[in-house]
This record gives structure tokens, sequence and C-alpha cells, in this order.
């Protein structure tokens, strides 16, 4: 039986003395053949498993080998890598290169792998690390080229967008500004010029908005003004504002002159309308109507008519003072008061425009037509009086009560649960019928069974009468 020794084992391995076979070194070791251990690699060193020596960054070595081979040009090996890794496009390196160096401003590489950059074609420009170059009217990034947006210029060579001044415009991925044309005007960072009466919208550079109503832009304003006091403009778009001549001051910035009938003062902002009984026309405060004269309504140009300051016996004075009304029947006036009043208990006025009431000829329960005892009538049924015959008629009971009586003086009875009366002046209730059921007092109607429940009470006082139909009928 032949023995193996350590003088067989080849380079990258060693004699193992526990299996008497030959192993690989471990990566990060080495050997030399014939050799009984593995050696570690110093600091700064690396090696694959199997290797016969350790390489420095930059280079590399394979299993088996004692010969380190440095990293082509364009790429690199770190401490502690066993191969090469190629450079990311934007770096380069030459060759043994431990790390990839940053292609430098203006300068570029669009591939991995690259040993060197390229220069920028001329009237373009890059940053450091740069993959592509950017004309003129692009600013470069790391991998792209951004548009200068409008209002804004990138000259050849420039490393950032600049803003157009006032009374200049650009478009996107402009080299330079271009000057407004006489007439038009622009604020700074525009991408558009515009008319007077127009300005540049803060959220998109190439639109022209009008100046809105209650101000406006005159030639060569960059933005929109408020009107002064007393001024105003019509429509959007204006390029001045017009006085409000013999109109009411208009407050400032509001873009209309307020209207006669209305008022203004300094420290409002809007115009109000005078108040009943005084009116305005051109002036910026509202005058009271003159003695005898009056205005109904808000917003008054002018006083009209004479305000009534008493009314006759028999009448009363209208709330607005505009004229007088008869007093009613049961009520009177007899001149002392500017309002009708209500006839005491057991007194009378059976006309209009009365002055005085008279002692009622009837007794409760009763009314008269003629105002004498002689034309006193008892209350039929379905109605009734409390108030001594006050009246030329008696009161009539309402829906859901009732009263049997002739002469009642007593206001009428509410119908029980289980009735009804669905018409006024009712002179009894009437029992609900089969199928329905109330039970409130005082109905004017009863409530029906749920669908598909019936009941064959009559004046039935709960929905529990109701109960769901046999089998094949239905409701």
């Amino acid at each position: 039986m032949i023995m193996l020794t350590s003088s067989i084992c080849g380079t990258g391995t060693y004699y193992s003395t526990s299996t008497s076979t030959c192993t690989t070194c471990s990566s990060g070791t080495y050997s030399l053949s014939g050799a009984n251990y593995c050696t570690s690699c110093a600091s700064g060193y690396s090696s694959p498993a199997g290797a016969g020596t350790c390489c420095a960054a930059g280079s590399y070595t394979t299993a088996g080998s004692t010969l380190c081979i440095s990293c082509p040009a364009g790429s690199y090996a770190a401490v502690g890598f066993t191969t090469c890794s190629s450079c990311a496009a934007g770096t380069y390196s030459n060759s043994g290169a431990s790390t990839c160096t940053a292609c430098i401003p203006n300068t570029y590489s669009a591939t991995s792998g690259s040993a060197s950059c390229s220069s920028c074609p001329s009237g373009s420009t890059s940053k450091a690390g740069s993959t592509a170059c950017c004309a003129a009217g692009y600013i470069a990034g790391y991998g792209s080229c951004t548009v200068c947006a409008a209002g804004s210029y990138a000259a050849a060579g420039d490393a950032s967008c600049s803003q157009c001044l006032a009374g200049k415009f650009s478009l996107s991925g402009a080299t330079s500004c271009l000057t407004c044309a006489a007439g038009l005007s622009s604020s700074a960072g525009a991408g558009i010029c515009c008319a007077a009466g127009y300005y540049v919208s803060s959220s998109d550079a190439s639109t022209c908005l009008a100046c809105p109503v209650g101000s406006y832009a005159a030639v060569g304003a960059t933005t929109c003004s408020s009107c002064p006091a007393g001024k105003y403009t019509a429509a959007a778009g204006s390029t001045s504002c017009t006085a409000c001549e013999n109109r009411l001051a208009s407050p400032g910035g509001t873009g209309v002159c307020c209207p006669d009938g209305s008022y203004t003062s300094p420290s409002s902002s809007i115009c109000l309308q005078c108040g009943i009984n005084s009116y305005s026309v051109g002036a910026a405060v509202c005058s009271s109507c003159a003695a005898g004269s009056y205005a109904t309504m808000t917003g008054s140009t002018a006083c009209t008519g004479q305000v009534v300051t008493a009314c006759p016996a028999g009448s009363g004075m209208l709330s607005d003072q505009l004229g007088c009304y008869l007093c009613a029947i049961n009520t009177f006036n007899t001149g002392s008061s500017s309002q009708c009043k209500s006839c005491p208990t057991g007194s009378i006025a059976l006309t209009v425009g009365s002055v005085s009431c008279v002692v009622s000829p009837c007794s409760v329960g009763s009314y008269t037509t003629t105002g004498t005892s002689a034309g006193c009538k008892l209350c039929p049924a379905g109605t009734y009086d409390t108030l001594f015959g006050s009246g030329s008629s008696c009161k009539s009971c309402t829906t859901g009560t009732f009263s049997a009586a002739i002469g009642s003086s007593s206001p009428c009875t509410s119908c029980s649960p289980g009735s009804f009366a669905n018409t006024s002046a009712a002179t009894s209730c009437a029992a609900c019928p089969a199928g329905t059921y109330t039970a409130s007092s005082g109905s004017s109607s009863c409530s029906g069974c749920a669908a598909g429940k019936a009941s064959s009470s009559i004046g039935a006082v709960s929905s529990s009468t109701c109960s769901a139909c046999p089998a094949g009928t239905y409701s």
C-alpha cells in the first residue's frame, strides 16, 4: 500500500495528517506544492480557494497559480476581491486599479468597463460621473439631461438654468431669453409676453391671464393693481380704471361703483344698502326721509308719499304707517288708540269699523244676526260658543272632534280611540271599519292593517287586531 506524503500535494493544497489526503486551501489562504498547511494572506492581500499566492488589491490569481495578474483597464478589484469587476458607466480605471474613478465635469463614459472618459462635444456640458453630455438649454444630471423650463435658459457650458428677467421670455430648452415686443410685457421667469390688462400665470409661465374685475395692468406693467377708491373696471383685462363720476365712490379694488341707494365708509370693503326710510343719490352716506315722507324698501333712491299720523275712530293704523284699516267684527277703536281692540267678554261688535261694543243679548252657546235678543239662536250640533253670543255664527268643531248637543257653550269633544271624524262640524264620531284601527283620541282617520293582514273588528283600537291572512288568501 502506497502512503501519501506532503511532497505529493500540489500548489494551493496541503497534506492533512488526519485524513492522509491533499486538501484545498480555503479563500484568504495559499500554499506552495508539498505544503503541510495553508498560510493566511497578509493584510491587504486576498486569494481564491486553491491559490498558490495572495494578491494585492487591483490584481487577482486563479486556483493552482502562483502568479498575480493586474486587473485590466476599465475594471478593478478592491481588497478582499478574488476577481476583477467592470467599472460602471460614468467611471473609468487604469490597469491594476483597486477602485474606479468618476469622470470629471465635462467628460463622460457611456458604457461600463471604460478605460477612460471622453470629452463632451463643443457646446455641451456634464457633471462629474456623467454618462452623457447635455446641449445648451439643458442641465446635466448624473445619467440624464433636464430641459430648462419656459422662462429660463442655459447657455453652452452653464451648470444650471437661469431665470429670464422682467421684460424678457423664453420657451423650454432655450439657450437665451428674448426681449418682449413693443406693447407687451412680462414678469421675471416668464415663458410668454402679455398684452396690457394681462399678467403671467404663477402656475403656468406660458399662459397670460386677464386682470380680474376691480384691477388693471397698464402697458409695461408686470402685475395687476387694484383700482383705488372712487374708480372701477367694468370687465376683466382692463388697462386702466374709470372714475365713478357722479355715482357713489367704490371701495378700493371692488371693481364697481356703489349704486344710488347704498353707502360705504373708509372701513367698509362692500357697498351697503340704505335702510328703510332713508335714501342716497351719489353720496357716501344715506339721508333720512323728511317729515311726512317715507321709503318702505332698503336701497331706496328717494322718499315718497305721506305717512299716516292718526286714524279715525273705528279703524287702526297699518304697521308701516302708510294707511288705516277698518276694525274687524268684535273689535273696535274709539279713536284714542292707533290699533283696534277686542270687545270685552260678554259684549259684541257685529259690524266692521265699530267704534264701540254692546252687551251681548244672547247667552253663551248661542249667536245673533240682529244684535237683539230676538235674534238669538242656539248653536246647532257640531258647533259651540263660549263668549256670550259674541258672533254672528258659532265656531265649528274641527276634524277629530264632535258636539252632539244644541247650544253647546264648551269646546267640542275629541273622538275616542277606535273612532274618527273626518269633517268639521261633526255631530258624532264613526267607528273605524273592519280592517282599520286607531289608538289615538281625536283622530280624523283610521290606519289600515299592514299588507298581508286583515281584521274583522269594527272600532279597533290597536294593530293587534290585525292577523295574517290564511294560506291561499291575500290582502
